[in-house]
């Protein structure tokens, strides 16, 4: 059987900033040489898609050098509006509201992403040309400026999840509705002429009750509040007790002949106490315990290939 692609992104951002501090601290960084010895052990490579004070950490961009170099990794872009330069006051508060970047002025949406590209091709020698956007949120706008900036590929689509009641801006409409959006990767247009290849996280409705599960095939027609009440997303992504939950979404994907299998997680995520869910070195371990399991059961499915590499191969497939 050939094997799919595998996609490891994680966000690489700052420490804990689901408690939004007021000094942003990259302590994390300490964490990721772990993860990556892990990744390299199944051939796996992370995408690490990067924000401002991570591009900014001399010890990231150390490690990221490293790994990229050898082609064990890739660097992207993941932009967080409210503390990247250049500054704008959106809200009086952006460093606690968290505007989504598509709230912004088109012409700050411009200077922000032309920046931090910029800032990140300094930093390192690999191209940069895939990108995920801060707490999800993307706009047409927002694709038209990546393409603007030479980005190939983006993977900010969360299908199956609506995340409008999720404020940026206390007074804006909240984040983007991916509910019906397709779980298979697609081509996006925008006015750079160059397509943008859009790959949706690995997320799937799972029945909540057995008698549910007639509705499967129908299930992303159904309005929103039926789909919530009947159904629960199940992501690729690790919290303390879900390895199980991850095996059978594999497990799922690939029995439908998915072409792809994309796993997430932050930075911050591998470092105890500078999140919310891994909090003890206990925790840690465990989850390194459950990443273990994962990459052992995926290998079998799947070979390891970062968004850059999928990207060109999907081009390639298509002429």
């Amino acid at each position: 059987m050939k094997k799919i692609p595998f996609i490891i992104t994680i966000d690489t951002e700052g420490d804990d900033l689901w408690s939004q501090p007021e000094v942003i601290g990259t302590t994390n960084t300490k964490g990721l040489h772990r993860f990556q010895e892990l990744c390299n052990k199944y051939s796996f490579k992370p995408v690490y898609l990067t924000n401002y004070e991570m591009a900014m950490d001399d010890g990231f961009v150390e490690l990221g050098e490293h790994y990229s170099c050898r082609g064990q990794c890739e660097i992207g872009m993941h932009l967080h509006a409210w503390n990247s330069p250049p500054e704008y006051d959106l809200t009086g508060d952006d460093m606690h509201q968290q505007p989504f970047l598509f709230e912004y002025p088109e012409s700050v949406i411009d200077s922000k992403v032309g920046f931090m590209t910029e800032l990140l091709r300094s930093r390192f020698t690999a191209p940069i040309v895939s990108h995920r956007a801060g707490r999800w949120g993307m706009s047409p706008a927002y694709y038209n400026i990546l393409g603007k900036y030479g980005y190939t590929v983006d993977c900010s689509v969360t299908p199956g999840v609506d995340w409008s009641g999720v404020k940026g801006k206390k007074d804006g409409n909240g984040g983007t509705d991916y509910y019906r959006s397709p779980h298979h990767y697609y081509f996006v247009d925008n006015t750079s002429g160059n397509r943008i290849l859009e790959v949706p996280v690995t997320i799937e409705g799972f029945p909540r009750k057995k008698f549910f599960s007639p509705f499967d095939a129908v299930k992303y027609r159904l309005p929103k509040p039926m789909y919530r009440v009947m159904f629960r997303n199940r992501w690729l992504r690790p919290s303390l007790n879900n390895l199980d939950e991850m095996k059978l979404l594999v497990d799922k994907k690939v029995g439908a002949d998915c072409k792809y299998l994309e796993f997430m997680i932050h930075s911050s995520e591998l470092s105890a106490g500078l999140n919310p869910t891994f909090k003890t070195d206990e925790d840690i371990e465990k989850l390194y315990y459950m990443l273990e399991e994962l990459f052992s059961h995926i290998s079998a499915y799947a070979e390891g290939t970062t968004l850059n590499e999928f990207y060109k191969g999907t081009v390639s497939s298509e002429r």
